[in-house]
């Protein structure tokens, strides 16, 4: 059974496609129950990891798709957020290697290592996080770092405000948005990950009856399908058979 499927297929005597998948619990609360939480269902996540996965696909996203190349990676650096896991299955539905890195953990030299090195087609990162009452800033930290130019990144405004979103009268540290940060794009080489999810239409339960998805690229047994990078810039395979 293919990782996607054994991870996210919606088989009714396992799991329905109502039931909660993923539950999201940030960083913020108050005496006003406000509350910086969700949960997703396995249809939801479904639908997200095919949407990401075309995503992936994109040539400069978001334009027309084309045909991935074997050996073609993705560098996947983002804290534990929802999309992280998300990410990785949809890389491997792609039939692109995801290379995983925590910003929490990782120094710059080592980051700009790997990009030199792997050569990835995208980098998927975030604006910024926040680490209890630390905000980290990421995007703004690796963008002018060696080989970053001729890399695209594809950045979850996960932080930063909306353009038009007026202050608060206050700031609380964890809360989401903040205006300690903002996301800044460049031109042809940044593209903000909504915007392109929202550009990308899917089929819903297109695959809950069973079907087969043509759209899934097929693994060779043995491929390297996720290298798990840690703070002194060594690799783990995890070998799809």
């Amino acid at each position: 059974m293919s990782l996607l499927k054994k991870c996210v297929g919606l088989d009714p005597n396992f799991r329905k496609p109502l039931d909660v998948a993923l539950i999201w619990e940030g960083n913020y609360w108050d005496d006003q129950d406000v509350h910086d939480c969700c949960d997703v269902d396995w249809e939801t996540c479904e639908i997200l990891v095919r949407k990401i996965s075309k995503a992936l696909s994109l040539p400069t996203a978001p334009t027309s798709s084309e045909d991935v190349d074997a050996g073609q990676k993705v560098l996947i650096f983002m804290p534990r957020l929802m999309q992280l896991p998300l990410t990785i299955l949809a890389a491997y539905r792609a039939g692109l290697v995801a290379i995983v890195m925590d910003p929490l953990t990782i120094k710059n030299e080592i980051l700009e290592s790997v990009v030199l090195t792997e050569k990835p087609k995208f980098v998927v990162t975030v604006d910024a996080f926040w680490q209890a009452q630390q905000l980290t800033e990421v995007k703004k930290n690796i963008e002018n770092l060696r080989g970053m130019s001729e890399t695209q990144l594809l950045v979850i405004r996960h932080v930063a405000p909306n353009n038009g979103i007026p202050p608060p009268k206050k700031h609380f540290p964890a809360r989401r948005p903040s205006y300690q940060t903002s996301l800044d794009l460049r031109n042809g080489q940044d593209w903000e990950w909504s915007t392109v999810m929202a550009d990308i239409d899917v089929e819903e339960n297109k695959y809950s009856e069973g079907e087969d998805d043509d759209d899934e690229f097929k693994w060779n047994d043995e491929d390297i399908v996720v290298k798990m990078v840690d703070e002194m810039g060594s690799s783990s395979l995890r070998l799809f058979s």
